[in-house]
């Protein structure tokens, strides 16, 4: 973590070289917005513009200075490069739409501009008023600029944008600002970034209809490098979200979520890490508290949940549709550690499901059948030193009829609020053609391996079970496999596991047939069982 944050300073520290340098000359020149004004005016947008457009005209440096008070804009107002708009404080200054001509209340003039900045005061987008439907700023493919101390609120559309993609939008700064939408019944995004180099830190989001902080979704060119933290993000729908094709290395870090439908929901991107954050409830239980889906090079560590969700921390492989994109369903290289769940017997912790031809449909996407038949894949997955407390479980989950399959499965480590190891309830749900190929587990329960329940529709390749203490396998370890199937057990460490022989512990059968008549058999560590399906006998048979 100490390695982040000093990685995170030091491109801050250079970003901020930059503006210390145009900030000296920016107090060169000091233009007071109420120099413009006219006296018996309402309307403080001419006043405004005309203050922005003399400095364009004397040098393009400078700062504008807002008065106190309530400044109601009938009209758009557009800055420029290397030009600060600065107030007297949040809730000091307020720039006030006053207009239903007013749909963006502050934007750049050109689609390259750099060096913009705004400070010290706050947007009412005033969408009490009939018809009003204000952005309170929207800055498209600007770089180098920063929103520090900016209060935006009363909006039910999107609030604010930084946008474009990594070469026209890049390194900006959202610093100490709140987006608050809380006095209207619906809002959209708080704040839509598509900005490459970007950090939101220190900022509140509260009561998107949409999300907080929501990227850019299946756009043509992925963004990349977008930091967000000491943030909190409050009665939103989704707290931060981006699709496909939206964002590629993500850090979010020492946030707080409380009272969102879903906290965390991200598709599809690359590198991102998820740590040290507090996550409440959410208000919608199914959703997941924090939900990934088709992503690569997922952390999630060190974060503290307190949730009842149907799953907590919900991680998938799923076949998205977005419009005329699909996504292939493979997430890979997950690594879930470190975290602090305190949830309830009928939670999942961690759930990782493989969705097989259950697709996920936005925006009209329609995958084809050749595309649904190539299945789901869930590679790489390492859930370790996590505590789960109250018994609530680790799922394993394959889902919908197509191929699911889990490779290189690691879960180890993983305690309850009594310091013993968390039982591992793999699944609950019904599916075909499942593979798990490579599991490495130290799950402990009085019914042994697998599950709680009699039939679990997996077929394994390999399996390595890794107890801290002496087990007896008596349980059905397969129900179905197809005939000739082979399987491979291996006591990874485990001091004894007795495999009892079909029959021998009725109604809970083992579903294996031992060699020569045993009734029990011992693999002491390093030990190997070789095994073979009979479709016939619907049993494994020694080989």
């Amino acid at each position: 973590m100490e390695d982040l944050i000093k990685g995170e300073l030091d491109w801050h520290n250079k970003v901020n070289s930059n503006f210390h340098e145009v900030d000296s000359q920016m107090a060169d020149i000091a233009v007071f917005a109420s120099s413009f004004w006219v006296n018996g005016y309402t309307n403080w947008s001419p006043a405004i513009q005309s203050a922005l457009d003399y400095i364009k005209n004397n040098g393009g440096i400078g700062t504008v200075y807002l008065p106190g008070g309530v400044l109601n804009c009938d009209a758009n107002i557009k800055t420029y490069s290397k030009i600060k708009i600065k107030g007297q404080g949040i809730g000091k200054t307020t720039l006030r739409a006053n207009n239903i001509a007013v749909t963006i209340l502050l934007s750049n003039y050109n689609s390259s501009d750099s060096y913009i900045e705004l400070e010290d005061f706050s947007i009412d987008c005033n969408m009490e008023t009939t018809g009003m439907n204000c952005t309170g700023f929207s800055f498209s493919n600007i770089s180098y600029s920063k929103i520090n101390k900016v209060h935006v609120f009363h909006s039910n559309v999107v609030m604010a944008l930084i946008v474009g993609n990594e070469s026209t939008s890049h390194d900006n700064i959202v610093d100490k600002c709140i987006f608050d939408t809380t006095k209207i019944l619906a809002g959209n995004d708080c704040l839509a970034l598509g900005s490459s180099n970007t950090i939101v830190s220190n900022s509140i989001f509260i009561g998107a209809g949409d999300t907080g902080i929501g990227g850019q979704w299946g756009q043509s060119k992925p963004h990349y490098n977008v930091t967000v933290y000491n943030c909190s993000f409050i009665n939103c729908n989704l707290g931060f979200a981006c699709g496909p094709l939206a964002t590629n290395i993500i850090k979010i870090y020492d946030c707080f979520f409380s009272g969102n439908s879903c906290n965390i929901w991200i598709i599809g991107c690359d590198d991102i890490k998820i740590t040290n954050n507090t996550f409440n409830d959410t208000t919608k239980s199914d959703a997941g508290n924090i939900r990934l889906d088709i992503n690569t090079n997922l952390d999630v560590g060190g974060n503290t949940f307190y949730a009842t969700a149907t799953n907590i921390i919900y991680v998938s492989a799923v076949i998205a549709a977005f419009g005329g994109s699909v996504f292939p369903g493979i997430s890979k290289y997950i690594n879930i550690h470190d975290n602090i769940i305190y949830g309830s017997g009928t939670n999942s912790g961690v759930a990782i499901y493989s969705n097989g031809n259950s697709p996920l449909l936005v925006n009209g996407g329609n995958p084809t059948t050749e595309q649904l038949a190539l299945g789901t894949t869930m590679k790489g997955v390492s859930i370790v030193n996590n505590n789960l407390t109250d018994s609530c479980k680790i799922k394993l989950v394959p889902a919908g009829t197509g191929n699911s399959d889990f490779s290189k499965v690691q879960i180890k480590n993983n305690i309850n609020s009594l310091g013993t190891s968390i039982f591992g309830n793999y699944t609950d749900a019904s599916t075909t053609n499942t593979t798990v190929s490579s599991l490495d587990t130290d799950i402990i329960g009085s019914m042994a391996f697998v599950s709680q329940y009699d039939a679990i529709p997996y077929w394994f390749r390999t399996v390595f079970i890794s107890y801290t203490s002496e087990i007896t396998m008596q349980r059905q370890l397969i129900k179905d496999g197809f005939n000739g199937q082979r399987m491979t057990i291996i006591n990874n460490g485990s001091p004894t596991i007795t495999i009892q022989d079909d029959g021998q512990n009725a109604p809970y059968n083992s579903n294996i047939k031992l060699k020569d008549g045993a009734i029990s058999l011992a693999l002491k560590s390093n030990d190997i069982l070789e095994l073979i399906f009979n479709s016939a006998t619907g049993l494994w048979y020694q080989i």
